[in-house]
């Protein structure tokens, strides 16, 4: 199978993308996104893109707060932490 690039060389002739990609582009921040994309292997997409990957994939693409989770307030210690220093 092989990819039919006709409609899109019409609408982006080469000239047009000397414009876009020219000086100043990669220095606005441009790049900033799709290079982390690709550094982290996440998807590049707006937020409803990417929360449709998810549902479609049943996994979590965007990042997670990093560190271990909180412990919930109504946990109570265990058993052994309590009696620790007694007796």
């Amino acid at each position: 199978m092989q990819l039919d690039l006709s409609g899109w060389q019409l609408r982006y002739p080469s000239d047009q993308w000397a414009e876009v990609l020219g000086p100043g582009f990669g220095d606005s921040g441009d790049l900033d996104r799709p290079r982390e994309a690709m550094r982290t292997g996440r998807p590049f997409g707006a937020s409803g893109f990417v929360a449709e990957l998810e549902a479609k994939m049943e996994r979590t693409l965007y990042p997670r707060e990093r560190g271990r989770k909180p412990k919930a307030e109504a946990e109570a210690p265990h058993p052994r932490v309590m009696s620790a220093g007694k007796g």
